[in-house]
């Protein structure tokens, strides 16, 4: 399948923004109507540079941190609709 209509395939995309209303905190969910699953990416918080080539080094030499890369997201009720129609999309397909 070539990549434009890869890109056609995937659709229905739903952002979500943390209820303390930090666009840092955000997830994007996309529905795939042929594989019949969801996509969600998760972004993490900004670094500033020097950190950032601090976690590359790292990241090459094989160093990985017992807690892993995390950051939050605040789920508030204004998502539930949202959420309910990505529940609801799985189920339609199973």
């Amino acid at each position: 399948m070539g990549k434009n209509n890869r890109k056609a395939q995937i659709n229905n995309e739903e952002i979500l923004i943390c209820a303390c209303h930090s666009v840092e905190h955000q997830i994007v969910i996309q529905k795939d109507e042929e594989d019949k699953v969801l996509y969600c990416s998760i972004h993490l918080s900004p670094l500033p540079w020097y950190k950032r080539i601090v976690n590359g080094i790292k990241y090459i030499f094989g160093y990985r941190c017992k807690y892993g890369d995390f950051d939050e997201f605040l789920f508030d009720k204004k998502h539930i609709t949202k959420l309910n129609q990505m529940v609801n999309f799985l189920n339609e397909n199973e």
